[in-house]
């Protein structure tokens, strides 16, 4: 499964490519070779701030994720042009799950690659916010990538890979 998503040309905030939230889950049960991926493509739009490519976020809500048993998941997310701050690439906050449950050889990996978009402050390729928050697997890999964004003032890092 290909999710894609591109955020709006707005005026003001969370232009967002993908959000994922509240209790919303995308799974992929298959197993074996022929398990199903979940692949997510998110591009920010623009705005002011919180112009993220791929978000994921719970609220407390009881479950919020992507998950497979065999299949991999891959994310990458670009954050969009802003005038503020917080235009990650990939954003995963506020107990969101990201996990892959297979086991042995055909175990799912987890790749995650974030470029951070434009902005003032704190615009990271990938964010993993509150510890709550998990990315995990039982028997396959797990990378992630991130390349901060333009910004103008703090937490611009080059490799700001917070998972």
């Amino acid at each position: 499964m290909i999710l894609t998503g591109t955020g709006g040309a707005g005026s003001t905030q969370r232009n967002q490519g993908i959000s994922i939230q509240a209790g919303s889950n995308v799974v992929s049960t298959g197993v074996g070779a022929d398990a199903g991926n979940i692949t997510l493509l998110g591009t920010g739009g623009t705005g002011t701030h919180h112009l993220v490519g791929v978000r994921i976020y719970d609220n407390f809500s009881g479950g919020t994720g992507l998950q497979t048993v065999d299949g991999d998941i891959s994310m990458t997310g670009v954050g969009g042009t802003g005038s503020d701050t917080d235009n990650d690439g990939v954003l995963l906050e506020t107990r969101a799950s990201i996990e892959s449950t297979g086991a042995a050889a055909e175990a799912g990996n987890i790749t995650i690659i974030g470029t951070g978009g434009d902005g003032t402050d704190t615009n990271y390729g990938v964010y993993r916010f509150d510890g709550g928050t998990a990315v995990t697997t039982v028997d396959g890999d797990i990378a992630a990538t991130g390349v901060g964004g333009n910004g103008s003032g703090n937490n611009n890092p080059t490799t700001p890979v917070e998972v």
